[in-house]
């Protein structure tokens, strides 16, 4: 059954035509009828036909979540006697990775699906102040001033959108 299963998924990828990747560690392919999202594929290859990768209707998407895994580390410098200190006031280094999470339906044989989209991890690093002020402390630190961290959320952003768009009913047409 499996084997019947992806030589079909082989056949309908002849006849999947999808918007451009997102994503640069998987791709996310979207196919579009008019401006409703009909099927994607996720594919870790950029040449999707050859990885066969899985056809999935979006009507079968039952979740769409990110996940963002963040890391940090405390900087220190080695100061004059050799030892290992912190600044003042501290300095850290965020690391993230993004991961979209999907919950399927209709599928014999996974309900979930999950795909990174960044190839590495968009490290950002706080600078002490110069100005005198404190900066803000590990807590409330927000990584979206960096330009690459909103470029992976920007790209949830457009799965996510395409997920609910699926949903809408279909706009009416008037006829005059």
């Amino acid at each position: 059954a499996q084997l019947k299963y992806r030589e079909e998924n082989a056949k309908a990828l002849e006849d999947f035509w999808p918007n451009p990747a997102i994503g640069k560690e998987h791709f996310f392919y979207a196919e579009m009828r008019g401006d409703v999202p009909m099927r994607f594929a996720i594919s870790h290859d950029i040449n999707y036909r050859k990885d066969n990768a899985d056809i999935i209707k979006f009507e079968d998407v039952v979740s769409c979540t990110l996940d963002i895994d963040d890391r940090y580390e405390e900087l220190k410098y080695t100061n004059d006697k050799g030892e290992r200190v912190s600044y003042n006031p501290p300095r850290y280094k965020y690391s993230y990775d993004f991961y979209v999470d999907m919950g399927i339906k209709n599928n014999p044989y996974f309900d979930e699906i999950r795909f990174k989209l960044n190839h590495f991890p968009v490290e950002v690093t706080t600078e002490a102040d110069t100005r005198g002020f404190r900066m803000a402390s590990r807590s409330n630190f927000d990584p979206s001033f960096n330009p690459e961290w909103r470029e992976y959320k920007a790209m949830y952003d457009e799965i996510e959108t395409l997920v609910s768009q699926s949903r809408m009913p279909p706009k009416a047409t008037s006829s005059n």
